[in-house]
């Protein structure tokens, strides 16, 4: 996906350790509920 794109080691967030993880996990909860349509094809 688009999101997977994302260089995170030039994100502001890198900077941050916990801002990271919440990132990550947000893409990964919006992965979750995307991927399902993904798979139909």
């Amino acid at each position: 996906t688009q999101l997977k794109a994302i260089d995170f080691a030039s994100h502001p967030a890198s900077a941050d350790p916990v801002t990271l993880r919440a990132v990550q996990k947000a893409i990964a909860l919006i992965e979750l509920k995307f991927t399902p349509q993904e798979e139909t094809h």
